[in-house]
């Protein structure tokens, strides 16, 4: 448990300097979009998480969301990061056959070597539609992505051609 909440002050505090430091702009609106995989409403209280607490009684609080595939992770990841469904995105399983990767076996759709390959195969588009970070960087704006899972290296893998404003913290295996 210590872990996790070290995990998570550290994801925050690395998203808090990324856009202490933004750039100025005339449009000073932010967003920041935070996504637990298994992340009860009990969990967050004032006592135990007083920093995600604050931020769901001042921003935006999902009570009714659900996920678009049940219990698939990368599925609803690729949802999040670009705003469709999975029959648009391309992902709809956390494992699939995609014998132009791997013709002997499964492959995880979230492993960063996977995602190489099909982004090499697809011309960049592995996920079939920009992602919201995507959109983001092509408007000319900052981009930060910090995640704990492979999952969230989807919202932003194209590491060559992002903005060298924007940044990706990756505090996984």
């Amino acid at each position: 448990m210590i872990g996790k909440i070290f995990l998570l002050r550290w994801i925050i505090a690395a998203v808090c300097v990324q856009l202490a430091y933004a750039a100025p702009s005339n449009d000073h609106r932010q967003v920041v979009l935070i996504v637990w995989d298994g992340m009860r409403p009990d969990f967050v209280s004032e006592e135990n998480t007083p920093a995600l607490w604050r931020l769901s009684k001042d921003g935006v609080l999902f009570r009714s969301h659900h996920a678009v595939y049940p219990s698939a992770t990368e599925v609803n990841g690729a949802a999040l990061a670009t705003g469709v469904y999975p029959n648009h995105s391309g992902l709809i399983a956390n494992y699939e056959y995609r014998p132009e990767i791997d013709s002997r076996k499964l492959i995880n759709v979230e492993n960063p070597a996977v995602v190489r390959r099909g982004d090499e195969l697809s011309g960049g588009n592995y996920i079939a539609i920009s992602t919201i970070a995507e959109l983001v960087q092509k408007a000319g704006r900052r981009t930060a992505i910090a995640t704990a899972k492979t999952v969230g290296l989807l919202f932003d893998r194209h590491l060559d051609s992002r903005g060298k404003d924007s940044v990706v913290l990756f505090a996984g295996e």
